[in-house]
């Protein structure tokens, strides 16, 4: 299955096990090495949908161009930090530079989240963000101001309970 999965894209093979495991997991390579993290707290977020598409193969030649600006790999502080709940990780995606290439309203959405003071964070190849939060309250309140400023959203929560 895993070389099977692979052939099609790089997100199948995590979609299977996570329907598989149902776990959180910190995905790295092409998306064939899948770390399972036992233990998350419950986190809340804004999932924030700008204008635009942001098709995959683009993102994915505009990554291969910009090759040497590249970050380096997450390191496994990031699990630690995630799973003791002492910080929000420091994630980041090597596909935003890219994707805010490809389309730029997400440089402009990305830009209207930080002056509310949040770093909004690039889901896969985009164009979706999204902004963890400490609370649902807060994470309603930064999508009604979002939503004025003619974004689209939807409030959510990740739970490690099964």
């Amino acid at each position: 299955i895993l070389s099977y999965s692979l052939s099609l894209a790089a997100d199948v093979t995590f979609l299977v096990h996570a329907l598989n495991v149902q776990r959180a997991a910190l995905v790295t390579g092409f998306g064939e090495i899948i770390e399972p993290i036992t233990s998350l707290p419950d986190l809340h977020c804004v999932l924030v949908f700008p204008d635009g598409t942001c098709p995959t193969p683009a993102v994915y030649r505009a990554f291969d161009q910009a090759a040497a600006d590249r970050r380096a790999a997450i390191d496994d502080q990031l699990i630690e930090d995630w799973s003791c709940a002492h910080a929000i990780p420091p994630a980041y995606n090597d596909l935003t530079q890219a994707a805010m290439a490809v389309c730029p309203t997400i440089t402009a959405t990305i830009q209207t989240i930080n002056t509310l003071g949040h770093e909004p964070r690039l889901t896969g190849s985009g164009s979706a963000l999204f902004v963890v939060v400490e609370s649902n309250a807060q994470a309603v309140g930064i999508a009604e101001i979002l939503n004025q400023r003619n974004l689209a959203t939807c409030p959510a929560r990740y739970s490690s309970l099964s």
